[in-house]
This record gives C-alpha cells, sequence and structure tokens, in this order.
C-alpha cells in the first residue's frame, strides 16, 4: 500500500495559535486535498460525507467549530525557520462554507504560494 506523503512548510507548523490536535489534523486533510490545484484554483470542496468518515463523527456541528477556528489570524513562522525576519499573519482559511452536504473551503493566495512552494518542509 502507498501512501501520499503531506509536504507541508514549517512555517505552517510553527505557528502561534490555539489549535487543538483536531484542528491540526482536519487542517492537514484539507491541505492534502487541496495541495495539487493549490496554485490553479481560488477553492475547494469536499463532500461533508468524505471530512466527517475522516473525523470519525456525525456531527456537522463539530465541523462548523473547526471551520471557525481556521478562519483566526495565526502568526506563520513564528521560530523563524523559512527566512530570517518572515513574520506573517493571516487566518488558515480565508472562507469556509457548507452548502448541500459540501464543504467549501479556500486558502489565501499567499498562504497557497507558501504552503505550495516551502523554502524548508516536514
Amino acid at each position: 500500500m502507498t501512501t501520499e506523503l503531506l509536504v507541508k512548510a514549517t512555517g505552517a507548523i510553527h505557528i502561534n495559535h490555539k489549535i487543538n490536535l483536531v484542528q491540526q489534523k482536519t487542517y492537514n486533510f484539507l491541505l492534502k486535498h487541496a495541495y495539487h490545484d493549490l496554485l490553479k484554483k481560488s477553492s475547494f470542496s469536499i463532500p461533508m460525507n468524505q471530512l466527517l468518515t475522516f473525523l470519525g463523527t456525525r456531527n456537522d456541528e463539530n465541523i462548523k467549530q473547526l471551520m471557525r477556528g481556521f478562519i483566526a489570524p495565526v502568526d506563520f513562522n513564528i521560530l523563524g525557520k523559512d527566512a530570517v525576519n518572515d513574520w506573517k499573519v493571516f487566518p488558515l482559511l480565508s472562507i469556509a462554507s457548507i452548502k448541500n452536504g459540501i464543504l467549501h473551503y479556500a486558502f489565501g493566495e499567499e498562504l497557497s504560494e507558501l504552503l505550495y512552494n516551502p523554502d524548508y518542509y516536514a
């Protein structure tokens, strides 16, 4: 069995934000789902049942709460690993919505570039 790895910018790992383990897992899942099209598309969608299955829950309200946490601003690259004096602040997702059983979400343009082409990754 082969598993596709998620190459994640260290700046996106070293953030100053109150994200719990379930939120980290969810964000990584959404990022992996969108990764190959990060620079080609401005928004992404995924069936809610796919995300609910991944998280092992049936509660849509849990997903809504997780998405709210991704809209709050975060300090990116707090350890300065990606570049000297390169500090940024922005939300992990620029928007999230659920319509007809589909989760729609987007990363900001600059964040998409940082996530897709990291100088350093883990």
